[in-house]
């Protein structure tokens, strides 16, 4: 079921990949650089039509990697990376959290 609800959303917008009602993919997470190859491999290797198109509409999706929007906001720098737990608590006073919650 993963590797499908993949594949759909970075087709162009149906099941059929006829492009009607569809649009643009943003990703949204943290760190995102590893868990993207992932995404592609489990979109376009998993044996639906989409494993012979070299490309999609939608690939590559548009991304917001909150990691490196941290970074520009003074949290971390682009050579110590900041964590998760770090920019929660930065930009939500009060809270912690990282990936394992």
């Amino acid at each position: 079921e993963l590797r499908a609800l993949c594949a759909l959303l970075l087709r162009s917008g149906r099941p059929d990949g006829s492009g009607e009602g569809g649009g643009k993919v943003t990703l949204v997470g943290f760190a995102l650089g590893a868990d993207l190859a992932k995404l592609r491999e489990l979109a376009f290797g998993c044996g639906d039509g989409l494993r012979d198109r070299p490309s999609s509409p939608l690939w590559p999706p548009q991304v917001l990697d909150l990691q490196a929007v941290a970074v520009e906001a003074g949290v971390g720098s682009r050579s110590r990376l900041p964590s998760l737990r770090a920019a929660v608590e930065r930009f939500l006073p009060g809270s912690t959290l990282d990936k394992a919650q």
